[in-house]
C-alpha cells in the first residue's frame, strides 16, 4: 500500500488553521480581524464558508476567540486564553529539540470521570490533555512521560472537571508495546518523513506570488 501524500497526512483541522492564521499573521495586533476576512482566508485553505463560520462560532464558545458585532460588521480576536495557547506553542516551537531532558522512568497518570451527558466537557478535557502531550492508555486514563501531573490537574479543574486523580508513577502493562502503545509512534514518524520530503521537494522554487492551495 502506498504511503499517503503529505497533504493528506498533515491536514490540520479548521480550528487549528484559525489559530495558525492568528499566530502567524495577526500576532500582537490589537485590532480584531473582520470575520469575512477570516472566512476568505480559510477558503484559500480549502475550507468551505459554512464550515469556516461554524469553526469561528465553536472557537468563540470554547473561549479561544472573542466575537464582536457592530451593526452588520462582525469581527473576531483572540481571547486571553487563546493568546496564551499560541504564546505557549510559539515557545514550544522555538525550543523543540534544543534540550533533551533525561527521563526519570516515571509517568504522569491522569484519571477522570465525566458523564456521557456532558460531551462538550469531555471534548475539552481530552483536548487539553492532548495539548499537554498526554495520550489515552485506557478510557478515562491518560498518560505522559513528562512531569506535568500537577499542570494537567490544574487544567482539568479550570475546565470544570470535578472528578480527577493525578499522580507520578512507574507503569507496567500487559499491552503489547507497553505504555508507549498509547501513541501512534509509527504514524508520527511517517508524518515527519512526509514533512521532510515535502520540504526537500519545495526547495527554493516556490513562487512568492503563489496563492490558495499552492501557497
Amino acid at each position: 500500500m502506498s504511503a499517503p501524500s503529505p497533504a493528506t497526512v498533515r491536514r490540520a483541522s479548521p480550528a487549528r488553521q484559525v489559530l495558525t492564521l492568528f499566530g502567524d499573521y495577526w500576532w500582537d495586533v490589537a485590532e480584531p480581524l473582520p470575520s469575512g476576512a477570516l472566512v476568505s482566508a480559510l477558503g484559500d485553505l480549502g475550507i468551505k464558508e459554512a464550515a469556516a463560520r461554524a469553526t469561528l462560532t465553536r472557537l468563540t464558545r470554547l473561549e479561544l476567540l472573542v466575537g464582536d458585532r457592530v451593526g452588520r460588521r462582525t469581527t473576531h480576536r483572540l481571547s486571553e486564553r487563546g493568546a496564551a495557547i499560541i504564546a505557549e506553542e510559539a515557545f514550544w516551537l522555538d525550543t523543540f529539540g534544543q534540550v533533551e531532558a533525561r527521563w526519570d522512568g516515571l509517568w504522569s497518570v491522569v484519571a477522570f470521570s465525566i458523564p456521557e451527558s456532558r460531551r462538550a466537557l469531555r471534548h475539552t478535557a481530552r483536548s487539553r490533555l492532548k495539548w499537554l502531550g498526554y495520550a489515552p492508555l485506557y478510557d478515562g486514563m491518560w498518560i505522559s512521560p513528562r512531569d506535568t501531573a500537577d499542570e494537567a490537574m490544574a487544567q482539568l479543574r479550570d475546565a470544570g472537571v470535578g472528578d480527577v486523580t493525578a499522580m507520578r508513577a512507574r507503569l507496567e502493562t500487559t499491552t503489547e508495546g507497553g505504555p508507549q502503545a498509547a501513541w501512534d509512534v509509527a504514524g508520527a514518524r511517517e508524518e515527519y518523513d512526509c514533512f521532510a520530503d515535502e520540504l526537500a521537494r519545495a526547495g527554493s522554487g516556490v513562487d512568492p506570488g503563489a496563492t490558495g492551495a499552492d501557497a
